[in-house]
């Protein structure tokens, strides 16, 4: 299965800047561009964007 990381005001975990390894947040229309993980990745990751973004975080399965 598929995770992505949604943001409580409604952004998306979009993975890591290639050039400056800074988090990539989307927009909620972005969703589609989500970076896409498992789900025990998914659950280290979290963390790490919530004290990146100062909000709660959820994650969320998707299909494939």
């Amino acid at each position: 299965m598929n995770y992505i990381i949604t943001l409580s005001d409604g952004r998306v975990f979009g993975g890591w800047n290639p050039l400056s390894g800074e988090i990539v947040l989307l927009n909620a229309d972005r969703k589609n561009l989500a970076y896409r993980m498992q789900r025990t990745l998914a659950m280290r990751t979290v963390s790490k964007i919530e004290d990146f973004a100062h909000t709660e975080c959820s994650i969320e399965k998707i299909a494939a």
